[in-house]
């Protein structure tokens, strides 16, 4: 079974893992190949919604797959220095992951309120977008 971008794109909730695995694979060790462009996805899958339960909720994803990805040192932390066992610092992780980048839903949850009160439309959205995503980092 061969697997194309259109299959893979189907389900739009991709896109923000997708921004997820490009932000997390840009923090160290790895080199920051996608810091100009990771919440790209992330953006699109914005523009596309009509309730503020899916920008929060896609934001929380975004935030936790590359909170997994590029800080899973926190759960060798946790295990070595405060003496958890394995589980525990699992556990400390997944809810770490969900906790330490709100920001994230954040930026989106103020530039979609601010997008329905007719602050910005077109390409000011769009700069609005990329400015509050910044500011809040």
């Amino acid at each position: 079974m061969t697997l194309n971008m259109r299959t893979f794109f189907t389900n739009p909730w991709l896109l923000p893992v997708l921004s997820g695995v490009f932000i997390g694979t840009s923090f160290i060790p790895f080199p920051p190949w996608a810091a100009v462009f990771c919440f790209i996805p992330l953006w699109i899958f914005w523009e596309q919604q009509n309730s503020l339960k899916n920008i929060i909720l896609s934001g929380v994803l975004t935030a936790f797959v590359f909170t997994l990805i590029g800080f899973n040192w926190v759960t060798f932390l946790l295990h070595e220095f405060a003496h958890f066992p394995w589980v525990v610092a699992g556990l400390g992780m997944i809810l770490f992951a969900l906790l330490a980048h709100l920001f994230v839903p954040i930026a989106g949850a103020l530039w979609f309120v601010g997008c329905k009160k007719g602050l910005y439309s077109g390409w000011q959205s769009v700069l609005v977008m990329g400015l509050l995503t910044a500011l809040v980092l």
